[in-house]
């Protein structure tokens, strides 16, 4: 026993003061002064870019996210720098056919260390006080020392080589499953911030149309994702080749099924492509009269004017009258019918239309019309004519133009149209 133990101390002994054990010492020792030497200047570096963004005032609206990365990344930049600069000398080292057993053993732990400084400084910037602690204690500072005693004992690179699926045409592994959900939601994330990067920002300030803008941002944010999709699947291993056939014979069991699902893709890339509706034209479908919001490849969202969301699928949209207000101009002829006393001037009765018209919301230009529509006995009809620029606030409006009528008929004494089996008594 105690032999053993002397000739295990004697070989460890060796390899220590092996030339390939202190070269590896010797470029992580310099690695540690590298990064200690930069630390306080790539900090400073960060704070400035965060004091330039945070003084941009629209950059810190829009993505706030930004803002967040830098300070986190401020946070982790030494492990960073010597988990970098590991890698790369660990590279260097294997590609010159040199053993880079002890850096491969030790870069690792400074790299769960960015991680744990990185993750964690972004759950303190976006959580509550109180819920932050919970995640730090209970779930994220477990899980990464769960990591560091795997990756000590060497049993990290054992559990992520653990095979899933072993196929001739099929390897899937842990790791490259891992690999390929990251890159997911690497490609998902890059999903929203080119979408509203170029719907919010770049489009709009380049004059784009509205219908052009969001065609460009929907097929932009799918071919992102797309993309995405297809390099996490080769990453994981799968061919792309026998993906098709699967997805072939799938289909043609569930295209029956799946009937009105397809239905509205394509109603929604003919509507995306032939630019007939456009976020924010003001439409009426089914009685119902709305904004348009948003125009997806499946659905369209609508916003009436009682703030009321309307999800409706492209396929009833395409099939259906739609009219809208606002495809042409924004815009919108509203007409207001009266019927007043034949005895009274129908010059009189259009003056007092008119007046009754000069509404805020009502258009000067082009002005508003009294026109005399119809002879009916006792009673002319009149058709009031006038032009607002908010077709959703339409029956606000009318509503508004309509009571001020009645006061101004009846400041002038301009009797209104009765039904006969009406008995009016007047004092």
């Amino acid at each position: 026993m105690l032999d053993d133990l002397q000739t295990f101390l004697i070989d460890l002994q060796r390899q220590l003061l092996t030339l390939d054990f202190l070269l590896q010492a010797g470029l992580f020792a310099v690695i540690l002064l590298v990064a200690l030497a930069t630390r306080n200047l790539l900090r400073r570096q960060v704070e400035r870019v965060e004091a330039r963004l945070r003084a941009v005032g629209i950059v810190a609206q829009q993505f706030p996210w930004t803002v967040d990365l830098l300070v986190a990344f401020g946070a982790a930049v030494l492990p960073f720098v010597v988990w970098l600069l590991g890698s790369l000398a660990t590279g260097a080292l294997e590609a010159s056919g040199r053993p880079a057993d002890v850096l491969r053993w030790a870069i690792p732990l400074f790299g769960l260390w960015a991680l744990y400084r990185f993750v964690g400084t972004l759950m303190d910037l976006n959580l509550k006080p109180e819920r932050a602690r919970v995640w730090h204690r209970q779930i994220w500072r477990p899980l990464i020392f769960l990591l560091l005693l795997l990756h000590a004992t060497g049993l990290l690179d054992n559990l992520l080589n653990l095979r899933l699926l072993s196929r001739a045409d099929v390897l899937l592994t842990l790791q490259s499953v891992l690999a390929g959900i990251i890159i997911l939601a690497l490609f998902l994330f890059l999903n929203r911030v080119v979408r509203r990067l170029l719907g919010e920002t770049l489009l709009p300030r380049a004059g784009v149309e509205p219908a052009v803008n969001q065609v460009v941002t929907t097929f932009t944010g799918y071919g992102i994702v797309v993309a995405g999709l297809v390099l996490a699947l080769s990453v994981m291993g799968i061919n792309l080749s026998n993906l098709t056939v699967i997805i072939g014979g799938l289909s043609v069991g569930l295209g029956f099924g799946l009937q009105e699902l397809i239905n509205n893709f394509v109603s929604g890339f003919i509507l995306l492509t032939e630019r007939s509706l456009a976020p924010g034209d003001v439409i009426e479908v089914d009685g119902n009269i709305g904004t348009v919001q948003r125009i997806g490849l499946r659905t369209m969202q609508i916003t009436t004017p009682d703030d009321v969301e309307l999800i409706i699928p492209n396929g009833h949209l395409l099939g259906s009258t739609v009219m809208s207000y606002t495809h042409d101009a924004p815009e919108m002829r509203v007409h207001v019918g009266v019927s007043a006393d034949a005895e009274v001037s129908p010059r009189e009765v259009q003056a007092a239309l008119l007046l009754a018209a000069e509404h805020p919301d009502v258009l000067r230009q082009p002005g508003a019309v009294a026109r005399l529509a119809e002879l009916e006995g006792k009673m002319i009809r009149y058709d009031l004519e006038f032009w607002i620029p908010q077709p959703a606030r339409a029956p606000y409006i009318t509503s508004d133009v309509r009571l001020r009528i009645w006061e101004v008929f009846k400041e002038r004494g301009i009797a209104m149209d009765v039904p006969d089996d009406v008995l009016l008594l007047r004092p």
